[in-house]
């Protein structure tokens, strides 16, 4: 019933380097946020830490918990398709995506994922979302409602509410509700999630994340992990930028 998020990836966002450009902040703790020179935060060895909280009601009594998650963009290839890693400190369950930008556009071009075995990438991607992103815009995540002002380790940021909400009936006539919430900040990415899930009308999950740090770092990979020749396989399977964009952090398969 989870589907895993992102923005894309869930969807994530000058470069503070030697030769780069932009702005940090930092907090504390020494954690800090150095900006990507891509808009949606695609640049090999852009990392995204994040710190979740999460209830699951379905347990009793019911399960609080929290963690840090994890993406990554680990690798681009010749045909210049990002590979993204996305993990968390709970499991060793590891999975991710193929993603090609194109000019302003990005495309969906596959998939990864270590548990299931499978590595796949479309004949053709698809459009995921264009940028700069504008109010009003559908998106794999959800719609584009408005802009808002959020607060990361004391700086403030214009970030892009998304919002997707979803309902329908299982096989056992459950009426399953489903409302996801997306901050999203250029040059970063999606740096803040809220999530919550009903079943015939009771939440029986609900979780929240929020972006902890940003900075560049290369992924240390096992053998299986590096980027190969994934099996191609037609456009026509794909399931309209549902699989691996939403609540990525959230997914129990993983815990």
């Amino acid at each position: 019933m989870f589907k895993r998020s992102l923005l894309l990836i869930i969807l994530s966002v000058c470069l503070v380097l030697s030769g780069g450009c932009g702005g940090s902040s930092k907090n504390s703790n020494g954690n800090s946020i150095v900006l990507s020179s891509d808009y949606a935060g695609y640049e090999v060895d852009y990392k995204l830490t994040y710190k979740a909280t999460y209830t699951d009601y379905e347990v009793n009594p019911a399960e609080k918990g929290s963690f840090k998650g994890f993406h990554h963009i680990i690798s681009i290839n010749d045909a210049g398709i990002f590979k993204t890693a996305d993990y968390n400190e709970k499991s060793a369950y590891k999975y991710g995506d193929y993603v090609k930008k194109q000019n302003s556009e990005y495309y969906d071009f596959g998939y990864w994922d270590e548990e299931e075995g499978e590595d796949k990438t479309y004949d053709d991607g698809y459009l995921m979302f264009e940028v700069p992103l504008v109010e009003g815009i559908e998106t794999p995540y959800g719609k584009v409602l408005r802009s808002e002002k959020i607060t990361l380790l004391g700086k403030t940021y214009d970030a892009w509410y998304i919002e997707d909400e979803s309902e329908g009936t299982d096989d056992d006539g459950n009426l399953e509700y489903e409302l996801e919430k997306i901050w999203f900040v250029p040059y970063i990415g999606e740096v803040r999630c809220e999530y919550i899930e009903k079943s015939n009308g009771k939440i029986t999950f609900e979780g929240r994340y929020e972006l902890s740090s940003a900075k560049f770092e290369a992924y240390k990979a096992s053998k299986s992990l590096v980027f190969g020749q994934p099996t191609s396989i037609k456009a026509d399977n794909q399931v309209q930028g549902t699989r691996n964009k939403k609540s990525r952090l959230f997914d129990r398969e993983k815990f």
